[in-house]
């Protein structure tokens, strides 16, 4: 009930912030052209953006938050899912000095090189989206796609600027509580971070993602979340076609410029542009592990990984320590977690427990 309570004030708070910037914020941003034409200044898109998000997307999706404990998946395996032992743990994932001797961090690729590799494509994106936020020409209503590249910059450098410092936030409280929810919740964002983009919003404008999503949301959490779920899309469509002319628009010097005269910020441009594109095939590592516990439980797969992965990340605190265990929850892959949930498929595994798909009960 203090959960719901809680959700329901920051869902509030949320909703109240985004009709303030519509409200209050956006009308003292509207200029007017010498032939007396009207328009948004820059700070009044970037309130027409974050006002329509809050209100939109972020107070509907917090207010409707569930605890992970509170769930019907948590409580139906309540107790169960202690069949990942520390031995297994080292069987997959390689004893400490293995894994963190001076010989294997400096393998680039080890697990250490793969964690490496995640941080500075982070920090990439990230200095990409500021070097597109500084390089933001002047609002001009009758310059073409400028009202897109602000729309777009508004979007992705306050939320860049968000994430990087939840990141912050989440990794100082993990180092300073060992506590391994948190740095659960670090992994997810450190890596959301790494492909940010407005062109994530691009599948969105599938029917047939559109379809999906919905079905789910309201065969997972009610009719209600499949409604809000519905206005979102309604929202996001118009992002993802306005993403695609910006994003292009960012790297136009590539039929413009000959490549022999480019300069570090060209390329630099276009690696960002290239990560942006690799981060439109999703995460199919997540698609796979969703499959996997899938099998196990079809009401709520997602809930039932949350709460396998706390257990894991437990037994990987106590071998490794809480920053060995925040490099090998960040670097955990399809096949680490196939050998976790069914140690027979380890050939090292000796005297193994049943695992998760041991403790699999079939239901009428």
């Amino acid at each position: 009930m203090a959960k719901d309570l809680k959700s329901t004030i920051l869902g509030s708070v949320a909703a109240v912030v985004g009709v303030y910037l519509l409200a209050v914020v956006l009308p003292q941003h509207v200029e007017e052209t010498p032939s007396h034409r009207r328009y948004l200044d820059s700070g009044g898109l970037g309130a027409a953006i974050w006002g329509s998000l809050l209100i939109f997307y972020f107070a509907p999706n917090i207010a409707m938050s569930e605890d992970i404990e509170d769930t019907e998946c948590a409580k139906h395996w309540e107790g169960q899912l202690h069949g990942t032992s520390a031995n297994e743990v080292v069987s997959v994932l390689g004893k400490h000095e293995d894994t963190f001797s001076c010989c294997a961090m400096l393998n680039p690729f080890g697990r250490f090189g793969s964690f490496l590799f995640l941080v500075l494509r982070t920090v990439g994106n990230a200095a990409f989206i500021v070097y597109n936020f500084c390089t933001l020409p002047t609002r001009d209503p009758d310059e073409r796609l400028n009202q897109a590249k602000h729309c777009v910059t508004w979007l992705e450098f306050p939320g860049t600027v968000l994430v990087l410092s939840i990141i912050t936030l989440l990794a100082i409280a993990t180092l300073c509580t060992s506590n391994m929810k948190l740095a659960l919740a670090w992994r997810d964002a450190l890596k959301a971070a790494s492909t940010f983009s407005v062109l994530q919003t691009l599948p969105l404008a599938s029917p047939m993602t559109f379809k999906k999503t919905i079905e789910e949301a309201i065969r997972t959490k009610g009719l209600v979340l499949g409604i809000a779920k519905s206005v979102q899309f309604l929202w996001l469509v118009p992002l993802a076609i306005l993403s695609v002319l910006v994003k292009i628009g960012q790297v136009d010097f590539i039929t413009e410029t000959i490549v022999w005269d480019w300069g570090f910020w060209e390329f630099f441009a276009l690696a960002g542009f290239i990560n942006n594109l690799a981060g439109l095939r999703g995460d199919h590592d997540a698609a796979k592990v969703e499959g996997m516990f899938l099998l196990v439980d079809k009401r709520d797969p997602q809930t039932l990984r949350g709460l396998w992965e706390s257990e894991v990340a437990a037994s990987a605190q106590q071998l490794y320590g809480t920053l060995g265990a925040l490099v090998v929850l960040s670097t955990l892959s399809e096949q680490h977690v196939c050998q976790l949930l069914n140690p027979r498929n380890n050939m090292k595994t000796t005297g193994h427990g049943p695992g998760l798909y041991g403790l699999l009960k079939v239901e009428p």
